[in-house]
């Protein structure tokens, strides 16, 4: 084993200039990868807040209804019992009032005397939450369909807006990622078998005195995580250290947007691993046609 790593590190440093070219290929290849898994990690949490922002609103009772109004908690029940349903919310008809009254910049005794003739028309309100945003029209539906339900009520428009940009966003981005992985491995086995090549000479003379495979793979296998490893380790330092300052500003630019990343540092180890493994699998790759008999 010791054989094997000094030859590994002898040949990086006979190798020096080809050996800082894998490294810089493999960190700023990384570094791309990792900055484009954290746009896709903050892409996916804002499109699942703007998802769920989108609600059904259902309506019992109300001016003319006073006879469902017995069946709000019954009506709360039944949604709930729901598929896909993870929260509701029941608005009063003084709460109502209220939001109604603020809109007019008026308080809502003014409203109800002046403009309604003391009469409270409005209907008891729920707010539902839904875990799929494609689902919205099936629940919509449903909820239709419930005994004492007058009515109710979904933004379609932004709905089917929604749902296209989400859809987008996700889509999109698993095939960015996908792209620069891809293109990581091929760069980094270019470099790499460059590297090979320049030692033809030398694995075809330990292939004629008998040496084994194994022995022959063995410190293309090291000097491949090393400089996956390296190359790496520099890639995460410079995503660390950019998405520290990055994510804040990009958070705080757009507050209006529910954008969160909580995974960094799962991202971070992900790059270490998908380092080494590209090191490797591309040392192994180029030096395969050497051994064939």
């Amino acid at each position: 084993m010791e054989y094997v790593i000094k030859q590994a590190l002898r040949s990086l440093i006979r190798n020096i200039w080809l050996s800082v070219a894998s490294i810089m290929t493999m960190m700023v290849s990384l570094a791309i990868l990792g900055f484009a898994l954290i746009a896709l990690t903050m892409s996916n949490t804002m499109a699942a807040g703007i998802e769920s922002s989108v609600r059904v609103s259902a309506f019992v009772g109300g001016d003319g209804w006073e006879e469902d109004v017995a069946k709000v908690p019954e009506v709360e029940a039944e949604i709930r019992a729901l598929p896909q349903v993870t929260d509701v919310k029941i608005v009063d008809p003084d709460e109502a009032l209220q939001t109604v009254a603020q809109g007019k910049n008026r308080t809502p005794e003014e409203l109800l005397q002046e403009d309604w003739g003391g009469v409270n028309g409005l209907a008891y309100r729920y707010d539902i939450d839904v875990s799929d945003v494609q689902a919205v029209p099936d629940i919509a539906v449903q909820i239709q369909n419930i005994q004492g339900v007058n009515r109710v009520e979904y933004d379609q428009e932004y709905l089917e807006i929604v749902s296209g940009l989400t859809d987008t966003m996700k889509i999109g981005g698993i095939l960015v990622v996908g792209v620069l992985t891809f293109a990581t491995f091929v760069l980094i086995s270019l470099n790499i078998r460059a590297n090979v090549f320049s030692r033809e000479k030398e694995i075809q003379i330990m292939r004629l005195v008998g040496a084994s495979n194994t022995f022959i793979r063995g410190p293309f296998f090291v000097e491949g995580v090393l400089v996956g490893s390296i190359g790496a380790v520099i890639a995460v330092l410079v995503v660390g250290f950019g998405s520290s300052a990055f994510i804040p500003s990009v958070t705080q630019a757009l507050n209006f947007l529910p954008i969160e990343v909580n995974n960094v540092g799962l991202i971070l180890g992900l790059m270490v691993g998908v380092g080494v493994f590209i090191g490797t699998a591309a040392s192994m790759l180029s030096i395969r046609r050497f051994l064939k008999v």
